[in-house]
């Protein structure tokens, strides 16, 4: 009553055997499947999370960049007035100076004033330009060195 079919049934080279192998392999490894999914969305969420402080990075320079630009322009508009008055103040003391009733070092003490005064609105102004770049580059941008500029050569 032995069978031919049932004789191959039960051997290693059966269809059932590769059949039984392909079904029960995804629930053995189901574990490691779930501890796969679990690293894959622990990954997106990291990558998700570093976007997100990116982004909030690059506003928080871009706001700084424009709190420096406008603030450092209000400084340059009161240190120009200020250099103005400086000016006019060794005008009248060259004036003086030609008349007499000053003398030399009251002059040479209010032309180091002005001096002083155009130092300081240079680095004000170069302060507002370094803003100016800081902003451009919290916006994206960026520049390349033409080959005339670059310091090598």
């Amino acid at each position: 009553m032995q069978s031919a079919v049932l004789s191959t049934l039960l051997r290693p080279e059966s269809g059932i055997y590769a059949l039984a192998a392909g079904v029960t392999q995804p629930i053995f490894d189901g574990g490691k499947l779930r501890g796969q999914l679990a690293l894959s969305v622990a990954e997106r969420q990291q990558l998700l999370e570093a976007y997100r402080k990116s982004i909030v990075q690059a506003l928080s320079d871009v706001e700084t960049a424009l709190i420096a630009i406008r603030e450092n322009r209000r400084r340059e508009d009161a240190q120009r007035s200020g250099v103005a008055e400086a000016r006019r103040a060794f005008e009248l003391s060259e004036e003086r100076l030609r008349q007499g009733t000053i003398d030399l070092q009251t002059l040479l003490n209010t032309q180091i004033t002005l001096f002083q005064a155009e130092d300081a609105l240079i680095q004000i102004r170069l302060a507002r330009l370094q803003a100016a770049a800081a902003l451009y580059q919290a916006l994206g941008g960026d520049w390349e060195v033409s080959p005339a500029m670059s310091p090598l050569q």
